[in-house]
């Protein structure tokens, strides 16, 4: 009898119904680890840095001033990381990029993968941690989004996809 009450209630139940709230319970889901995996990670006015590129170029967040820039921590040894590369790169290509190599074994390694993987985007070093730390960074990869003024707008830890990172650069850009 039981089983049948459950069916016809199924059924009276419309199936668009228990597909939206199966799509919110994910929507919320990933909200809720998105948020989760961002704790620690800096608000607000972003910290100072000042550092050098892996070509040698003296490089500073006030470097910046015209619009939003990403503010890109990652790691040779970071499978995710990898899958965000192609995306970083061609990003990179007409907007404002800094990358971080976090812990990945300095220069020579990191101009050996950047050749392997046919990346040219600037790269500061971090092989102490101390510049992911001042940022709240715990785990790779790791964004940031800070404006012209040097606030943080946006920061995710995890995968974000190139066309999330572009579109919340364009909306600064436009609506600031």
């Amino acid at each position: 009898m039981a089983d049948n009450e459950n069916a016809a209630s199924e059924a009276r139940t419309p199936r668009w119904r228990r597909w939206l709230i199966e799509a919110l319970v994910v929507v919320l889901l990933v909200a809720g680890i998105r948020i989760w995996m961002q704790r620690g990670m800096v608000d607000g006015e972003a910290p100072a840095l000042a550092a050098i590129t892996l070509d040698g170029v003296p490089v500073q967040l006030a470097d910046y001033p015209d619009g939003p820039v990403l503010l890109h921590f990652w790691a040779i040894w970071c499978g995710v990381c990898e899958l965000t590369q192609s995306g970083i790169e061609a990003l990179a290509d007409d907007r404002a990029v800094l990358t971080v190599a976090l812990r990945s074994g300095g220069a020579e390694a990191v101009r050996a993968h950047m050749k392997r993987e046919g990346l040219s985007h600037p790269v500061v070093l971090d092989d102490s941690g101390r510049l992911a730390d001042r940022f709240g960074v715990s785990g790779v990869p790791a964004s940031f989004i800070i404006d012209s003024t040097g606030r943080i707008r946006y920061r995710n830890t995890g995968l974000t996809p190139a066309w999330e990172l572009r579109l919340r650069m364009a909306w600064l850009e436009w609506w600031g």
